[in-house]
């Protein structure tokens, strides 16, 4: 496949991670120049051995694979393909949900013995999945994924107020409450941008608590660059309706972001004690600390109510106090 891409700084980049169960970055995205280094580079790549823990490594390309340093690029469309020939031993919907968060389009391909609700899990919406028996198969893939990693844009990010009360277990992907809303808005988002073309599909980039403690959703829309400003009027026609769909919202709540040049990034120290559970994105404590936060920035911030601000990670700082990073999407003066 990569012989079909021009490589180059100015062109196609692209880097591998391989896993298993430990992560293995094989060379960034900027390491090569051209299309010949580039396969050669992959044809001396040796099979890692193990056990497989798809959600580590969907964690660390989130957090390292997309660095300015290793080549990413302003302005350009993220896509992160997965490639999986196993049943993960680790958690992969809270990863793949942080990495649709920064607005990463994922790609989920599975291989022979692959599990399908996991693959599920990962991919961005369902026409980002598919599945092969066997490695050979690949190859018939080729069209489809030329054409999706083309045709990406960056996402336009957009928000509305849900009227439903607020939960914390919206935080956690993989809870009853969150697959019910997000499989509904998907659904009814999906059909409300169907008739555009160039639209490319929908992830829920996340929810938060708003006025009245109902839900704020924020949502990265994939479109072609030419329809993003059709898709953006539509979304904000349909709101102002009080309902998408079958769901009711905010008609007054449309916001609509653009991430590449509204985008804040804050680091902030907490005056909390570490401790081991606050190292794990998917523990209570974590989620709990994360709404606590994201709450608290925007309560401050009068213009908060018109951004999307998302906690990206907390980490140790001095002592036994947290550092926690921020992601703003949105004009916060």
């Amino acid at each position: 496949m990569v012989e079909t891409f021009d490589i180059g700084p100015l062109a196609t980049q692209i880097g591998v991670i391989q896993y298993s169960s430990r992560v293995r970055q094989e060379f960034s995205m900027n390491s090569f120049q051209s299309r010949d280094a580039l396969s050669n580079a992959i044809d001396d790549i040796r099979y890692l051995r193990g056990g497989t823990l798809t959600g580590r490594a969907i964690r660390y390309v989130s957090r390292y694979g997309f660095a300015r340093s290793d080549g990413a690029r302003p302005g350009v469309a993220k896509v992160l393909i997965v490639v999986t020939d196993g049943i993960s031993y680790d958690n992969v919907a809270q990863p793949a949900y942080q990495a649709r968060r920064k607005g990463i389009f994922v790609y989920a391909i599975g291989v022979s013995g692959y599990d399908l609700a996991q693959l599920e899990q990962i991919a961005s919406n369902n026409r980002t999945l598919a599945v092969v028996d066997n490695f050979n198969l690949l190859d018939s893939l080729r069209n489809s994924l030329l054409t999706g990693v083309c045709d990406a844009t960056p996402p336009v990010f957009v928000c509305v107020t849900l009227n439903i009360q607020f939960s914390i277990r919206l935080r956690n992907p993989t809870s009853s409450e969150f697959s019910s809303i997000t499989n509904g808005l998907k659904a009814e988002l999906s059909q409300l941008f169907t008739s555009i073309v160039g639209f490319q599909g929908i992830s829920i980039a996340g929810y938060q608590p708003a006025a009245g403690n109902q839900v704020k959703a924020s949502i990265a829309v994939f479109v072609a660059e030419f329809a993003a400003s059709n898709a953006t009027q539509i979304f904000i026609a349909a709101v102002s309706t009080g309902s998408l769909g079958s769901i009711s919202v905010n008609a007054s709540s449309a916001i609509v972001v653009n991430q590449e040049t509204n985008s804040t990034v804050v680091s902030l120290v907490v005056q909390d004690s570490c401790s081991a559970d606050l190292l794990n994105p998917e523990s209570a404590t974590y989620i709990a600390l994360v709404a606590r936060v994201e709450s608290a920035v925007r309560a401050y911030h009068e213009h908060c109510e018109k951004c999307a601000c998302h906690v990206t990670s907390i980490v140790l700082a001095f002592g036994h106090l947290l550092t926690c990073r921020l992601n703003i999407l949105g004009n916060i003066g």
